[in-house]
Parts: C-alpha cells; structure tokens; sequence
C-alpha cells in the first residue's frame, strides 16, 4: 500500500471508532435453563469498541499501522547544486557570470 492508501486506511478507523460504528463480540455468562443441557455455551453480544478495547485499538492504528512522517530535509548537497543550476541556466558566451562548482 502506499502512504496515502495506509493514512486514509487510519482515518477511516479513528472516525469509525469515534462514531461508535465498530463492534467486539462479548462473551457474557449464560443464564441457566431447565432445559436439561449438560453444557451451555456463552451468550454472545455485540457492543460499540469503548473503553479499553478503544484505546487498545486506537493505539495500534496510531503506532503500528499510521506511517512515521517523511523526512523533509534537503539533502548536504542541494545548496551547491541549486547554485551550480542557477550558473548553468544563466551561463552566455562571453558572460562572466558565476562558474560551476568543480
């Protein structure tokens, strides 16, 4: 994926979490019946990612999955070479303008 694809991915899941729109299954004790099971199985429920699930989820989308930010530094040599550029462009015979670096 490319780094737009992966921070518009981290959007999506931070505003779903903050609306409320993703769910975790719960596993909540069974009520008893008399229906003469040996076992019952657990209820289920579905309830909005709140509490410690949220920030267990918000962090990994913020730590592991949003990209670190780009490095924007020109790199040591680009003054001398804009310079060089800028005496190329401007360079006529006879001129005596700057001289390109050597």
């Amino acid at each position: 994926l490319s780094v737009q694809q992966t921070q518009r991915i981290c959007t999506a899941i931070e505003l779903g979490i903050n609306e409320r729109l993703y769910f975790h299954r719960v596993d909540a004790p069974a009520v008893e019946n008399d229906q003469g099971e040996l076992v019952s199985p657990p209820c289920r429920e579905w309830r909005p990612v709140t509490g410690p699930v949220r920030t267990e989820l918000l962090a990994t989308v913020r730590q592991q999955l949003r990209p670190a930010p780009a490095d924007n530094q020109p790199p040591a040599s680009a003054a001398q070479s804009r310079r060089d550029f800028e005496a190329a462009i401007h360079h006529r015979p006879g001129d005596t303008g700057p001289l390109l670096s050597p």
